[in-house]
């Protein structure tokens, strides 16, 4: 049996893994040392194949002798300053695994471009939170809405047009909205006390992040789905939302649009929260058909078996 030796990576000075290692290995790598396949050590011996999250240069000389060297690609790392160290794992790996069709076809371009012929294989994210109740219950008349991720992320939506401002120009059918935004780094977007809205920010946890999802009414997700960083990225904030019982209302970033018939994929977030308010019977039934359709296809144990078949093969 292969031992897998898993690198989860966190930002510096921060006590939690980061988004990519937390995701896309956390609950994978507990699941495949059920399996007895993971040995997690401070360095891995020469039979080890790595499963590399979060990445930096010095940190290849501690793989030299492994027998593959995965590089786990989430975000579309040729894009922005990373372009050269991406450049150089690309180079170095064995393998390189993905999130979504949209990161395959970018990676395989980069290849291209670079005379590199490596195999990019895609490995889904799984659901990180245990399946809650479907709910869907305003109540005292106020809408409870959730926003969570990187604050980096937050200018790569246009806030007044996709929300603010719908939410103000309709808040005489909405009458009380209360919207939380959790992340890291105490951030908020740009304009939010224009949208008529009560709002408080949240220091970002994993568990209070799954406290929220499963408290709110709805969990939106705006993107500009057309940039360069952001297309590529995966369906896990909107699966996280609905394994939590929870409405996800989102942009219509290529990764969700498989789920359109139990979320809300749409720019008219504004009008779908009125649309859910106005049928809550058909809310609770699109969020538990979303869970069943994530039960077979996105749960820990079904994509650990994708990572140990792909491993093994190596």
């Amino acid at each position: 049996m292969t031992n897998i030796y898993y690198h989860l990576s966190m930002q510096p000075g921060q006590n939690n893994l980061t988004g990519a290692s937390r995701i896309r290995f956390k609950r994978i790598s507990d699941e495949m040392d059920k399996m007895g396949y993971g040995k997690r050590a401070k360095s891995p011996d020469a039979d080890s194949y790595v499963a590399y999250g979060g990445w930096k240069e010095e940190d290849l000389k501690r793989y030299k002798n492994t027998k593959g060297l995965i590089w786990d690609v989430c975000d579309n790392y040729f894009s922005d300053h990373r372009r050269e160290q991406a450049i150089s794992f690309a180079k170095k790996c064995s393998l390189i695994t993905t999130t979504t069709e949209i990161m395959k076809q970018i990676l395989e371009r980069e290849l291209s471009n670079l005379g590199l012929n490596k195999e990019v294989v895609i490995i889904p994210d799984a659901a990180y939170y245990n399946f809650s109740e479907p709910t869907f219950n305003p109540q005292d008349k106020i809408v409870r809405c959730f926003w969570y991720g990187y604050s980096v992320n937050l200018p790569r939506c246009n806030w007044d047009q996709l929300v603010f401002r719908p939410m103000l120009n309709n808040m005489h059918k909405l009458k009380n909205v209360h919207l939380t935004i959790m992340n890291g780094t105490g951030h908020l977007p740009e304009g939010i006390e224009l949208s008529g809205a009560k709002f408080n920010l949240e220091p970002y946890s994993p568990e209070r992040q799954e406290f929220l999802s499963r408290d709110v009414d709805f969990v939106l997700l705006p993107i500009n789905p057309r940039l360069k960083f952001t297309r590529g990225k995966s369906h896990n904030k909107l699966v996280d939302a609905l394994a939590c019982g929870t409405m996800p209302i989102a942009s219509a970033q290529p990764s969700y649009l498989p789920f359109s018939d139990y979320a809300h994929i749409t720019d008219d977030i504004v009008g779908s929260m009125l649309h859910c308010l106005a049928n809550p019977e058909e809310t609770v039934e699109r969020i538990r058909l979303g869970q069943e359709y994530i039960k077979k296809n996105f749960t820990p144990e079904i994509v650990a078996q994708k990572w140990i078949d792909l491993i093994e093969r190596l």
